[in-house]
């Protein structure tokens, strides 16, 4: 009698134990999965900022195409909120005597992301998207005969005029010297909406390049990155 009610205990005793074990298990399992998902943490490592190079080059070529830009990204790590903005002014002439004037500004804003795993600090390999915006104004000048009057120069102009439209982009960025960034990006513009033009659309979109259908463009930046304090012991 004692010895089945020894042995009762004992087999009572390896359940608990047995119990105690597997809710140890689980909170290991738990905790795992937390150091896990803690990983996948965006963290801001760092600001780059850049200036395009294209443009400026091509200026000394063909003086009739003016534009400036300035780019601007958020290092999250495998994520980067990039930012960019432009100035633009081109002076375009068609063989028939015709000439548009377009001055205005542009903006994209989207993400990227950071595809290189081994080494996402000084070298970004990236695809992304954005959404952008054009304002501008553009004047199309031009002439034309007419049966009583002879040549006639007309001009229209219209003021205000807004585009937006969507770009899908990828390129690299890479480290030549500390904190300095060498990179290019190539776009595919897409879906542009103009509103409030007339008849006569700007041939050359700031921006988005020439408007007829979907654009392909292409950037070449310098950067420098502006890593923050705290963190560069990461970088």
């Amino acid at each position: 009698m004692f010895l089945a009610i020894n042995c009762l205990f004992q087999a009572e005793s390896l359940a608990q134990e047995a119990k105690s074990i597997q809710k140890q298990k689980a909170t290991n399992t738990d905790t795992l999965k937390v150091k896990k998902k803690s990983e996948w943490k965006p963290v801001l490592y760092g600001l780059r900022v850049g200036v395009d190079l294209v443009y400026p080059v091509r200026r000394i070529i063909n003086n009739d195409l003016e534009q400036y830009e300035i780019t601007a990204d958020l290092d999250l790590g495998k994520l980067l909120i990039v930012a960019d903005y432009g100035l633009a002014d081109y002076n375009l002439d068609h063989l028939s005597g015709s000439e548009m004037n377009v001055s205005g500004s542009y903006f994209r804003v989207g993400g990227d992301v950071n595809f290189n795993i081994k080494e996402p600090r000084n070298f970004v390999m990236f695809v992304g998207l954005r959404y952008a915006r054009a304002y501008y104004d553009s004047k199309f000048t031009y002439n034309f005969e007419d049966e009583f009057f002879g040549q006639i120069d007309q001009t229209d102009q219209d003021e205000g005029v807004n585009s937006r439209w969507f770009e899908l982009n990828a390129g690299i960025k890479v480290g030549v010297l500390k904190n300095v960034f060498l990179g290019f990006t190539g776009r595919l513009a897409f879906l542009n909406r103009v509103n409030n033009a007339s008849t006569n659309d700007a041939y050359r979109v700031p921006g988005y390049g020439i408007n007829d259908g979907a654009s392909w463009g292409f950037n070449y930046y310098v950067y420098y990155r502006i890593p923050f304090k705290r963190l560069q012991s990461n970088n």
